[in-house]
């Protein structure tokens, strides 16, 4: 059998605070570049969703396609996130969920500190020298 072992993700250190950020509230809104083109209408719900809303937080997923799907249901099997139809969601409905995404923030937490434990990058080193 081959030896498989989960080290988490390979972040790289952290050099601070991002320089865009200028006081304004900063939100992320991304459907990688894969998903571009289909997420104009989607896009453009979000923005009216944030209007007005001085802080949020919390992770809201609307998986498109792929593994994306899978991928929200482990969100929110972890109860780190809520997970929206990406067809179908309107501002309305991505509002409430960002308003009730703070929630989930124990959940996401324990998924943080599951990478930290990891190891990373330099737990894969070790176990790959481990190796040979």
């Amino acid at each position: 059998m081959v030896p498989v072992s989960y080290v988490g993700p390979a972040l790289a250190a952290s050099a601070g605070e991002w320089s865009g950020v200028d006081g304004r509230p900063l939100v992320v809104v991304t459907l990688g570049t894969a998903n571009a083109a289909a997420g104009v209408r989607f896009l453009a719900e979000s923005v009216d969703a944030l209007a007005g809303m001085p802080s949020v937080r919390g992770l809201v997923v609307a998986p498109i396609r792929d593994d994306q799907s899978m991928l929200a249901q482990q969100v929110v099997a972890a109860s780190a996130g809520v997970r929206l139809r990406f067809d179908r969601a309107k501002a309305a409905d991505i509002r409430e969920a960002i308003e009730s995404a703070g929630q989930y923030r124990l959940g996401a937490e324990k998924i943080r500190d599951s990478f930290e434990a990891a190891g990373g990058a330099e737990e894969a080193a070790t176990r790959l020298e481990s190796l040979g």
